[in-house]
């Protein structure tokens, strides 16, 4: 049990660091493929369902929507728009360099998000691996344990019963 809680101590910072770098690297990766991305007008062609609810929050949902592409070329897709957005509206696209529709750039917060995220993961993970090793070992002590209460007893039990008879 002490290796394993030394392994604890050790391999959940380690995993929170290496995790969270990879993911932070990533992100940042990924935050600079879409720094071409940017928001044009649209107009949508077919409207999105209406809100099934009251709550005072902001529902999206997929609407066919077109706008101009590079060159003017119309491009049609679905875009992300409140709910309830009716046929003619206008709405803003997200566009790549190409003009397909992308949705939103990662942000900063949500990138910062998926970075806590993922480390408390990592640090369930190896816990939960170190419990189940933890487990695995006590049912194997146990297992050798009772073996040897059974060979002692396979010598004691039987002059135990002969002299209590």
């Amino acid at each position: 049990m002490a290796a394993l809680l030394a392994l604890f101590l050790a391999g959940v910072p380690l995993s929170w660091l290496s995790v969270g770098r990879w993911v932070q690297a990533g992100g940042l990766n990924e935050q600079r493929a879409q720094r071409a991305w940017h928001e044009i007008p649209g107009v949508v062609l077919r409207g999105g369902p209406l809100p099934h609810t009251r709550l005072p929050v902001n529902i999206t949902v997929q609407v066919l929507a077109a706008w101009a592409g590079p060159g003017g070329q119309r491009r049609t897709g679905e875009v992300a728009a409140a709910a309830g957005t009716v046929a003619g509206a206008k709405v803003q696209v997200w566009v790549g360099s190409a003009g397909q529709a992308t949705g939103p750039p990662l942000t900063p917060s949500e990138l910062a998000r998926r970075v806590v995220g993922t480390e408390l993961l990592a640090v369930a993970i190896v816990a939960t691996l170190l419990i189940s090793l933890a487990a695995l070992a006590q049912s194997q002590l146990n297992r050798l344990r009772l073996a040897g209460w059974e060979s002692q007893w396979a010598l004691v039990g039987p002059r135990w019963t002969q002299n209590h008879r």
